[in-house]
C-alpha cells in the first residue's frame, strides 16, 4: 500500500526541493515516530493527525523516504512536519538532521507479533512487500496454514527479517537511547506516560488492526519462546 503524500507537500517540494541534512538541519521536527510493522503504528499515526493536523504528519514510508532515512542519508521532509512517523530503522545522525527532535517507538511482544504480521500477510495478500517472502517460502509450495507457517517460520529461522525484528531495529541506535518505548501490552498506561511527554492530548485510535494485544497464541508457537531469546532480550524490559 502506498502513502498518500498531502497535496500542499506536492507543491511545497517543487519551489523548496532542498533535503534535510546535518549541514541543512531541520530544527522544526519534535518527533521521530518509529513505525515496527504490528505494533500499533497505524493507530499512533491517527492519533498524532488528530493532535496536531495531517499536514503536520510526514508519513516516512516506501514512496517518501523510508529507505533514505534508515540509511541517514539526506531526506527531503515538509517545513511545517512536527512529527516523522513511518517503516524506518533508527540512525545515529538522525539527531544531526533534527537536532529538536525526540525517538518514539512502540514495542510489542516478539512471538505476539509475529502472529499477528503472519496473519495480516494472509489477509491482506500481494499488496504488502513481505508478502513475496512467504509466497515463496509456503505459498507456491501450497503451505496456507497460518499456525503452520509461524511454527516453521520461528523453528527453522527462514525468514530472520520478519522472525528478527528487534534485534535487527536497535542495531544502531540502542532501544536505551530513545526518549519514549511504548507497550501495546499496557496500551492506556503508555500512551498517558505520551501524553505527558508530547504536552498535548492525543485520541486513542484503533487502525489497522488485526490481533488485539493479549490475543491467545497457539501453545505449540508460544513454546517456541526460547528461540527468540535475542529479541526478548532487546524488548523485555519494556513490554
Amino acid at each position: 500500500m502506498t502513502y498518500r503524500i498531502h497535496p500542499l507537500w506536492k507543491v511545497e517540494k517543487l519551489f523548496r526541493p532542498s533535503d534535510t541534512t546535518p549541514l541543512n538541519p531541520n530544527k522544526n521536527v519534535a518527533w521521530i515516530s518509529h513505525h515496527i510493522p504490528k505494533t500499533a503504528g497505524s493507530s499512533l499515526r491517527y492519533s498524532f493527525e488528530n493532535a496536531v493536523g495531517k499536514s503536520r504528519v510526514f508519513g516516512v514510508y516506501a514512496n517518501t523516504g523510508a529507505t533514505e532515512m534508515s540509511a541517514g542519508e539526506p531526506v527531503w521532509v515538509p517545513s511545517r512536519s512536527i512529527f516523522l512517523h513511518g517503516h524506518f530503522r533508527p540512525h545515529p545522525l538522525h539527531l544531526d538532521q533534527f537536532p529538536n527532535a525526540k525517538r518514539l517507538v512502540w514495542i510489542r511482544d516478539p512471538i505476539e507479533r509475529i502472529w499477528s504480521l503472519v496473519g495480516h500477510l494472509l489477509a491482506i495478500g500481494v499488496g504488502h512487500p513481505h508478502y513475496s517472502i512467504l509466497e515463496k517460502l509456503y505459498f507456491d509450495k501450497g503451505i496456507t496454514d497460518k499456525e503452520n507457517i509461524v511454527y516453521d517460520l520461528i523453528k527453522y529461522k527462514r525468514a530472520e527479517s520478519l522472525t528478527h525484528i528487534y534485534t535487527r531495529f536497535f542495531s544502531n541506535v540502542p532501544i536505551t537511547d530513545f526518549d519514549f518505548v511504548g507497550s501495546v501490552h499496557r496500551y492506556s498506561e503508555s500512551i498517558d506516560r505520551l501524553v505527558g511527554l508530547l504536552d498535548m492530548e492525543i485520541q486513542t485510535e484503533y487502525r489497522n488492526v488485526r490481533n488485539k494485544p493479549g490475543t491467545q497464541i497457539p501453545k505449540r508457537i508460544a513454546s517456541l519462546k526460547s528461540k527468540l531469546g535475542d529479541e526478548y532480550d532487546v524488548v523485555n524490559a519494556y513490554l
